[in-house]
């Protein structure tokens, strides 16, 4: 996420002083929406394993896996 943002804000510097604003448009456009859905789904997904994970030792904390 770091280097994906730091290069759409390079790209937004850069058409703030009137360099390449066409690109900057196409850039956001193209590359924000999908990297933060595809952020959000493995995030959502390591969240629900380590839900699964924590809640199949049971209550007592006997189940061999923990």
């Amino acid at each position: 996420m770091l280097i994906i943002f730091g290069f759409l804000a390079l790209t937004q510097a850069s058409s703030m002083v009137g360099v390449n604003a066409v690109y900057n448009l196409v850039s956001w456009r193209l590359s924000k929406i999908p990297t933060s859905v595809a952020v959000g789904l493995i995030s959502t997904l390591l969240l629900m394993y380590t839900h699964e994970a924590y809640w199949a030792c049971g209550e007592d904390g006997t189940d061999l896996l923990c």
